[in-house]
């Protein structure tokens, strides 16, 4: 997973494979965690594989408001289920925006670097599939 986590109150998340107790219990079975705990609240993503594709689970909860930078160097195809409050953004490929929950949002990107805003003590929840590019052109054909 090659993903940063960047925090404006707190600096960088260091996301670790050996998660905290307090996150273990939150844990999907067969899921690849990374997590992190500590006095700015909690970040577990959860990662699970398939054919041709990657969910990747997201629970975050910050103890103050806060602002978020999300990066990584990797492009990415995905569709995004907010499932837990919704997220204000702004992106470099995509520019500045709102996903809702229960809102739906497929994009591709070069790089992933969002700037996100979540509010004190609130849960957010999202669940992202990857797919892979070879996966999608077969369905090229199928769309006018």
């Amino acid at each position: 997973m090659n993903i940063r986590i960047q925090t404006a109150h707190g600096g960088e998340i260091r996301l670790s494979p050996i998660l905290p107790a307090a996150l273990r219990q939150r844990q999907i079975p067969d899921s690849l965690c990374y997590g992190a705990s500590g006095s700015f609240g909690h970040v577990l993503l959860q990662q699970l594989e398939g054919d041709h594709i990657c969910a990747l689970y997201h629970t975050l909860y910050f103890t103050q408001d806060e602002q978020v930078t999300y990066s990584s160097n990797q492009s990415a195809i995905r569709l995004q289920i907010i499932l837990r409050n919704s997220y204000f953004y702004q992106s470099r490929p995509l520019g500045t925006g709102a996903i809702h929950e229960r809102g739906l949002n497929l994009n591709y990107v070069p790089s992933i670097h969002t700037v996100l805003k979540f509010r004190k003590q609130e849960t957010y929840n999202h669940l992202a599939i990857y797919y892979q590019k070879e996966h999608l052109l077969g369905l090229a054909t199928s769309f006018p």
